[in-house]
């Protein structure tokens, strides 16, 4: 919709939770374990020091008045990383959660508040979906009470940088004032797109152009967020069963999922000592 006066970008998004997880652990009073460990899924690609939402999202919740006993973290990702799924901000998200878990004294700012200064999605993740994000995606506009029951989720190994998506958007300047008022819709719709992102994500990242090219071949995909994962909506057994095959020749990482309602985080189990 439009660059603002601070440097974000005023958007209006659809946000849909599915069932593709990391796992995020912590533990308490343990000096003999690193602060933070990472296994799994682009494992390599994570950072393991400050430069990790998990380790900023304890670092601001402490900030921010919250006090608990020495955690150590440990990650395993299964969401493919910089890949527009929002994996970052979900286990910054599970961090917050956690530790208002085993506070000795929670913080004076909600999780939400503390949450959206580290990252614009991480308030969907505390919340329940799926919703529809105004703003810089902290802003709930309203809720979807039909969507997609089953997707297609496709990831290539394109690592697709959104400072640089932004940049090749080269939005107008926003002004709320003149800005018109867009329908929120009633119920999802295979037609209600497109992602307004593409154009500046297939200027800024020439190798996902050709991606994205083999892939609509196979099937009319969404872009999901700056990119790169993509999502086929609605699709039925008989449809997945002629399109996944198709999907894993073109890349690696390719998921049939189901879309959730309800809480977006998992539940928070404890395990006693043994």
């Amino acid at each position: 919709m439009g660059k603002r006066a601070d440097g974000f970008h005023q958007l209006h998004s659809l946000f849909v939770a599915a069932d593709l997880y990391d796992r995020l652990t912590l533990t308490l009073d343990a000096p003999h374990l690193p602060r933070l460990e990472v296994d799994g899924l682009d494992a390599e690609q994570i950072p393991q020091d400050e430069r990790n939402l998990v380790l900023q999202a304890e670092a601001a919740w402490r900030q921010a008045g919250g006090e608990a006993p020495a955690v150590s973290w440990h990650l395993h990702k299964r969401i493919p990383a910089a890949a527009g799924l929002g994996g970052g901000s979900g286990n910054a998200a599970a961090a917050l959660r956690l530790l208002q878990h085993v506070a000795t004294q929670t913080p004076q700012q909600s999780l939400v508040k503390i949450g959206a200064a580290l990252g614009s999605d991480i308030p969907f993740f505390l919340g329940n979906g799926p919703v529809f994000l105004g703003g810089r995606g902290e802003e709930i506009l309203g809720t979807i009470p039909l969507f997609p029951q089953r997707v297609i989720l496709v990831a290539p190994p394109i690592e697709v940088a959104t400072p640089s998506v932004f940049q090749a958007l080269a939005a107008p300047d926003y002004q709320a004032q003149t800005a018109p008022d867009l329908p929120l819709p009633s119920k999802w719709s295979s037609e209600a797109g497109p992602n307004d992102l593409l154009p500046a994500v297939l200027q800024a990242s020439p190798n996902f152009a050709q991606f994205w090219q083999e892939l609509q071949q196979i099937a009319p995909f969404h872009l999901s967020g700056s990119g790169g994962a993509c999502f086929l909506p609605q699709v039925s057994p008989q449809e997945s069963a002629r399109l996944l095959p198709q999907c894993q020749d073109l890349c690696d990482y390719v998921w049939k999922l189901s879309c959730l309602t309800g809480p977006v985080l998992g539940v928070v189990h404890e395990h006693p000592e043994s």
